[in-house]
């Protein structure tokens, strides 16, 4: 029978929150925007947005080749990162200079050809700037998997092997703070000012504008008010000042300390020049791709401001445009024009419901597909085939954080989630972004699927200091609600608790 993904194909599967609109932009660059632009590309990359939530695939040989040609110019040339970056660089500052520009524009102002001509500036600006940085995607599941096989084996020849989980988090610290960080710090500083009943209102404002993005996701660009920021700094202000002080003051030495810790650990082993090698690498990528990440979320920032703009003058109900369209299409509305989905300027409505349901997206460097509702279906199903996996009552996966705890299981999709979970439950998630923040402060641990050694949920559980397995694969599909559970991120391994 007729696959729609090749035989040859192993898939790298990441979840999370999704719509077909901020899906669709990855998938592209990574496959025919970053071929144009360099001597290497993913060949492959399978997208399905399915309740609201995004299934991200690339083939695992992919990701492996494109570790061993970084590693090997790596070894060329010790500078070959930092020189992308450079590339890098004039791209998103291109973008973000278009966008503050369109932060004093008014866009109802525009005419429906001068809007398009902008949307399609300033999304092609976006494809372009994230055809690059985002190799930190395969480097990231590469270097995880060369530093452990490295790792494991030299512990084993100095007879440390037993230490291995709990080294690996330490080499994983990363080594410049993540924007995550420096939002939360910033807003600590206003929170101390509002507890000294100082007029904060022109310093919100401000750090508004800066980080109005900050809760956007592959779901929706959200616009973030004043309020938004106002209630997370009374929500602070619930503490004592003594203790907000303390943790602002104290941020940057237990950082640098931790950076210390890590490079006396390397010293003490003794590494090898390949695992070296490796560890840089993973550090150099592992902060280029939390840099990556800001600017995808201000680019969502603006194309939903775009999407809000289409939706208010064409009449067209905005979930509509966020899960049903994509680049394309919008083009295709203002232009008057026709697309799989438009038809003289005009949705088609069951094209639209369709995708609602379900819809599935193959991207390679010579073409970009987005399959109709039936194909979705089977292409959904082909990946479900290659998710299953057998196992007994334990979970395995990476430690991000060691520690050990047995309490309550929350499967936690998405925001729509949050307020299931409980103080000190353990959240099971296919992996984390900047909108979990607030209930991660309420965990006990965290399970993920998806994630590397230095992902977002392997961060924070550090800065939390509560445990963390990582990469489980199975953890959202095994635990349901309510399960007791024992997460052992000293050895990687997740257990239900027979009640």
């Amino acid at each position: 029978m007729m696959t729609l993904i090749p035989k040859e194909v192993k898939l790298w599967i990441q979840e999370g929150p999704g719509a077909l609109h901020y899906a669709w932009y990855p998938g592209y660059a990574t496959t025919v925007v970053m071929a144009k632009q360099h001597e290497f590309s993913y060949d492959f990359n399978l997208t399905i947005i399915k309740d609201e939530m995004f299934i991200y695939c690339y083939d695992e040989h992919d990701i492996m080749r494109l570790g061993d040609l970084v590693k090997s110019k790596h070894k060329q040339d010790s500078k070959y990162t930092q020189k992308l970056i450079e590339e890098w660089k004039p791209r998103v500052n291109a973008m973000y200079d278009l966008g503050n520009d369109i932060d004093h524009i008014d866009l109802t102002l525009f005419l429906d050809d001068e809007l398009v001509d902008l949307f399609e500036r300033y999304t092609n600006l976006y494809n372009e700037e994230y055809a690059i940085p985002i190799l930190g995607d395969a480097i990231g599941y590469y270097c995880e998997v060369e530093i452990k096989k490295l790792l494991m084996k030299h512990l084993k020849e100095l007879g440390r092997e037993n230490e291995f989980n709990q080294i690996l988090s330490i080499i994983a610290q990363p080594v410049k703070d993540s924007f995550i960080t420096k939002e939360k710090n910033e807003l600590l500083e206003l929170v101390i000012k509002f507890m000294n009943n100082e007029n904060i209102d022109n310093q919100l404002e401000e750090h508004r504008k800066k980080w109005k993005w900050i809760q956007n996701n592959y779901e929706r660009g959200i616009i973030l008010e004043k309020e938004f920021f106002l209630v997370r700094i009374k929500d602070h202000a619930r503490e004592p000042l003594d203790k907000i002080q303390n943790k602002l003051n104290n941020y940057e030495g237990e950082f640098k300390n931790s950076v210390e810790k890590k490079k006396q650990l390397i010293e003490e082993l003794n590494l090898e020049e390949e695992l070296k090698l490796v560890i840089t690498i993973m550090e150099e990528y592992g902060h280029w791709q939390d840099v990556r990440k800001k600017a995808n979320l201000i680019a969502h920032h603006y194309i939903g401001v775009f999407l809000r703009e289409v939706s208010r003058r064409m009449s067209i109900p905005l979930e509509d445009l966020e899960q049903g369209t994509y680049m394309p299409d919008i083009i295709a509305i203002l232009n008057k024009t026709n697309t799989d989905a438009v038809k003289d300027g005009k949705l088609i409505k069951e094209v639209i419901e369709a995708r609602k349901d379900i819809v599935g997206m193959i991207h390679t460097p010579n073409s970009s597909i987005v399959y109709n509702h039936e194909d979705s279906k089977k292409l959904y199903e082909e990946v479900q085939l290659q998710y299953e996996q057998t196992g007994g009552k334990d979970i395995l996966g990476t430690v991000a954080n060691t520690g050990k705890v047995i309490a309550v299981a929350k499967v936690i999709s998405g925001p729509k989630d949050f307020e299931k979970l409980e103080q000190n439950e353990i959240i099971i998630t296919s992996m984390t972004r900047p909108e979990f923040i607030p209930i991660m402060k309420k965990a006990a641990a965290i399970v993920t699927d998806e994630g590397g050694i230095s992902c977002h949920a392997a961060i924070l559980s550090r800065e939390l200091g509560i445990p963390c397995i990582i990469g489980t694969k199975i953890a959202t599909k095994t635990i349901k609600d309510g399960d007791l559970i024992e997460v052992n991120a000293n050895h990687g391994i997740v257990s239900k608790i027979i009640k």
